[in-house]
């Protein structure tokens, strides 16, 4: 069955989705130094609306919301080389949220992150400590990340109350959305908590958003944490659906599971030589935080996160995609969260998710490289 009469116009990429990637972003490095708590910085929303009317059209606007954990990392240090380094991604905020470690520990590893580039002006929010519905609870044996979400690597003790905002993630998000209308992409690292909230309270937002890029879900039933269902949704399943069911007009994006197996995964190899040997403050902390992961599991490399930030920053890094209505199961013992794809348009629903199946991975590691603190791409 053709699916053109089921998606509306703002699902197909525009020639400016196009030109995203095409430049090259050049840059020097600059020294990272500690953040310390500045007294005269306190997030001023209003002031931050009034730049915005300043900012150029060209200018990718975009808010990070994120579990902390290792993986998340490498998306966030992409981020930043486009925020630091062109003029074409301004990061407006970070928004931490509960999944593969606490809130807390999530605060913690953001601030190391910005603390490791030197970069004092993205605001960190402190969100949701746990789901919607009901607590997800951890194994610790089984946690990949450790148990502080960065590998349980021993890194010196850091406040992270010096650098997270007093205002809670969720109504920065609703804030955010608001200042910067029909503005603002979000790219969603870990469980969708904070966003979900964020559109509860109060459901407008849906239309303010420009684009959302999703590290969730799965395609084919392939699990990672229960035998069908992917982490990140299988965390807050009702925030998952929450997020699916709310947006009309707004593009989602989406990288499911199978698609970080199949078509973004390295060579062990790769990541020894190539990102490993690097010499650079980001990889510096990168090595220490993988380095039980590393240990643990040769047979090949990924970082699903990245794959989302790479894919908002360079829309080429996107070979294949996809679009149909996809909904999110919330029973059953074994497909709770499971993402549940209308592959034949059975329900008759107009499509919601552009799923993202196939991914350059020439791009994709040039991309890693640059984001470790290596050359532009």
């Amino acid at each position: 069955m053709p699916i053109s009469h089921l998606l509306t116009a703002s699902f197909y990429p525009t020639e400016s989705d196009q030109s995203k990637g095409e430049q090259l972003f050049q840059y020097d490095r600059v020294e990272p130094q500690d953040i310390g708590h500045n007294s005269e910085y306190n997030y001023d929303f209003e002031k931050e609306s009034l730049k915005s009317e300043h900012n150029s059209e060209e200018e990718q606007l975009l808010l990070i919301d994120t579990d902390g954990g290792t993986e998340d990392a490498w998306a966030i240090f992409m981020g930043l080389s486009a925020h630091q380094h062109s003029r074409r991604v301004k990061i407006v905020g970070i928004t931490c949220v509960y999944g593969t470690t606490t809130v807390e520990n999530a605060c913690v590893n953001v601030s190391r992150i910005l603390n490791t580039v030197n970069e004092k002006n993205v605001p960190v929010f402190k969100g949701m400590g746990t789901s919607m519905v009901s607590k997800f609870e951890h194994s610790d044996s089984a946690r990949f990340n450790g148990i502080d979400g960065f590998g349980d690597s021993k890194l010196p003790r850091l406040n992270y109350n010096s650098v997270v905002e007093d205002e809670h993630a969720v109504n920065a998000i609703i804030k955010l959305a608001e200042m910067y209308k029909g503005k603002l992409s979000v790219v969603c690292l870990g469980p969708l908590t904070n966003i979900a909230m964020a559109l509860k309270m109060k459901p407008e937002i849906a239309n303010y958003m420009k684009e959302v890029f999703i590290v969730g879900g799965n395609t084919e039933g392939i699990g990672n944490v229960t035998a069908c269902s992917e982490f990140n949704f299988y965390v807050d399943p009702e925030a998952a659906s929450v997020v699916l069911e709310s947006f009309s007009y707004c593009p989602i994006y989406i990288v499911p599971y199978e698609t970080c197996l199949k078509s973004a995964t390295s060579s062990y190899t790769w990541r020894l030589n190539s990102l490993g040997k690097m010499r650079t403050k980001e990889m510096d902390l990168l090595n220490k935080i993988e380095g039980k992961i590393l240990d643990k599991y040769r047979d090949s490399w990924s970082v699903h996160d990245a794959i989302a930030m790479a894919c908002f920053i360079n829309p080429q890094v996107m070979k294949k995609t996809e679009n149909f209505h996809c909904s999110v199961e919330l029973h059953g013992n074994h497909t709770r969260g499971l993402m549940v794809v209308d592959r034949n348009f059975l329900m008759q629903k107009p499509a919601n998710v552009i799923l993202i199946e196939e991914v350059n991975i020439s791009l994709y590691q040039k991309m890693l490289i640059w984001a470790a603190g290596g050359p532009s791409y």
